[in-house]
């Protein structure tokens, strides 16, 4: 398990960008027609996702 502290404005900084990518992904994986693509972009998001959570929640932040 890695762990690292962060500040909360670090903190923000990366659930923001996490949002960005979450978004952007979102929008790649509507788009794509390969399914092996597809399917590699939503193993992605599921990752993402997981960091998003864990930040929000070590930030006690609500979830969107």
């Amino acid at each position: 398990m890695f762990t690292m502290d962060l500040t909360d404005q670090e903190r923000g900084v990366l659930v923001e960008l996490l949002q960005n990518c979450l978004s952007e992904l979102k929008t790649e994986i509507l788009r794509s027609e390969g399914h092996e693509y597809k399917e590699y972009l939503k193993a992605r998001r599921a990752v993402l996702m997981r960091l998003y959570n864990e930040l929000l929640a070590q930030a006690n932040v609500p979830a969107r």
